[in-house]
């Protein structure tokens, strides 16, 4: 009975503390959209460094948000994860409740 009962006890603190960090978490998982309710800046004009090897993918610059100041991200060469990838830029779009960041993505 008390093999039992300390048994119990463990699952019941695992419980807890799941239940305790789930709902941080499945906002996070679920949504991954942050809102942002002043738009962003215009993006900034960058001039392109020469591109360092063949097939580089250029990942433009953007504004991102950190605490309460927009901050300019700037762009820069990568590797494609495959030959013939081809990277889309993120971008920021205006919804009802804000300004929503739309990833970027290779294609």
């Amino acid at each position: 009975m008390n093999r039992f009962v300390k048994m119990t006890g463990v699952l019941l603190l695992a419980a807890g503390a799941t239940l305790a960090i789930a709902p941080a978490q499945a906002g996070w998982v679920a949504t991954r959209t942050v809102v942002i309710h002043d738009a962003p800046p215009p993006p900034r004009h960058e001039v392109r460094p020469h591109r360092p090897y063949p097939h580089a993918a250029w990942r433009a610059g953007h504004w991102v948000r950190r605490g309460d100041a927009w901050v300019w991200r700037s762009g820069y060469w990568t590797r494609p994860p495959h030959q013939g990838r081809v990277w889309v830029d993120g971008y920021w779009r205006h919804s009802p409740h804000g300004w929503v960041w739309v990833d970027g993505r290779w294609r």
